[in-house]
């Protein structure tokens, strides 16, 4: 005897049922909705009864596998008999949630005062371990280039330096560090991007590869610079996922945020030799 293939059933009310019905891949698979009478459903959509009718159908429909339930406008007794329904008969109950599916971050399940919640997932450097990990390679590329490269290429820096003009092979300029905290960062004269950083990251102020480094306005100070809530404890970078796209500002900050939410051990690397070569 040949099974006969799942299919799928909408339950509820509401344009975001519909929305999401729009926007599914294997619409093809959907019977139909359990819906109110006054809803307006589009061209190949049936309607299959009340809400309260899904029990009783899925009784006689052992061929259905899964329930997209909308849970906006359906009573929390309703949404619980359906689901309790889908466990008895091994069928997937899916709740659609119209907020989360229109917010643009990852969010995770969360328990609050024993109810359950989606929360925006912890960025993986608010994690201690993640953060020993990254500044322990920070130190190591560091020490071994500065052990290496470093003083040839330092060497040829100031002459060239010298040569054009007498004066300090360094300048400082205050920067804005993690939580608005300020330091002072080291650069060569005359370069914007510089080698002469990596003494900011021996020193744990930077980091080689982070979101951008703003120069701290000596007027106003702080209050001038680009607002990045999402920073939190992450560290500017010598270099960085916004650095190397060449964008317009405001989607550099977009890549630094993008950045700080998927961070990587592999993704620093990827960056670093991005930025090389």
């Amino acid at each position: 005897m040949k099974k006969e293939p799942k299919v799928t059933i909408l339950v509820g009310d509401g344009l975001e049922l519909l929305d999401f019905y729009g926007g599914m891949n294997d619409a093809q698979r959907v019977v139909g909705v359990f819906c109110g009478l006054a809803v307006t459903l589009p061209s190949g959509l049936t309607r299959l009864g009340d809400v309260a009718d899904v029990p009783a159908y899925l009784d006689g429909h052992p061929n259905v596998g899964r329930i997209f339930c909308s849970t906006s406008r359906i009573e929390a007794g309703s949404v619980r008999s359906i689901q309790s329904a889908c466990k008895m008969r091994a069928v997937s109950f899916h709740a659609v949630l119209p907020v989360v599916n229109e917010l643009e971050t990852k969010l995770v399940p969360k328990v609050v005062d024993g109810k359950m919640t989606l929360a925006t997932r912890r960025e993986p450097l608010s994690r201690l371990h993640n953060r020993i990990v990254k500044r322990v390679v920070d130190l190591l590329l560091t020490i071994v280039f500065m052990l290496t490269f470093f003083p040839f290429l330092y060497f040829c820096k100031a002459v060239k330096i010298k040569r054009a003009k007498r004066g300090p092979s360094f300048r400082f300029d205050t920067c804005c560090g993690p939580n608005g905290k300020v330091f002072r960062r080291v650069s060569f004269v005359g370069e914007e991007r510089s080698l002469a950083r990596l003494f900011n990251v021996l020193a744990g102020k930077m980091s080689l590869v982070g979101p951008a480094c703003y120069v701290v306005d000596s007027e106003q100070g702080t209050a001038a610079l680009p607002k990045r809530l999402e920073r939190r404890e992450v560290k500017s970078g010598m270099t960085g996922w916004a650095q190397i796209q060449k964008k317009t500002e405001a989607e550099r900050v977009a890549a630094d945020i993008w950045y700080v939410e998927n961070w990587s051990l592999w993704l620093d690397l990827r960056i670093l030799l991005r930025s090389i070569f």
